[in-house]
């Protein structure tokens, strides 16, 4: 998904979020550098979920190695594609 994709999204839910009143947290699960997270976060500002508290889940460490079925076909993955340092994920969000 491109940058741009996927802000749009983010965009989307957060104005539903707010639109519904629904109250929540908003957790994230593999964040690799934080782009993500850094537009989830930007958007729940830009529309007021001022309580959402955020949450970051990573190994930093990429991802496994690749086996089985996955190995066998046609991968565009790598071990350890989507690395980062968790120093390197907290300087981006910090900016």
């Amino acid at each position: 998904m491109e940058e741009g994709e996927y802000e749009g999204v983010l965009k989307n839910a957060m104005n539903f979020t707010n639109g519904c009143q629904v109250e929540g947290d908003y957790l994230e699960f593999g964040v690799s550098w934080g782009n993500t997270f850094i537009a989830a976060f930007r958007n729940a500002q830009r529309f007021g979920l001022k309580e959402m508290r955020f949450f970051a889940f990573d190994s930093f460490q990429g991802l496994p190695e690749i086996r089985g079925n996955a190995a066998a076909g046609p991968c565009h993955y790598h071990e350890g594609q989507y690395a980062c340092t968790a120093d390197e994920f907290q300087r981006r969000i910090s900016q």
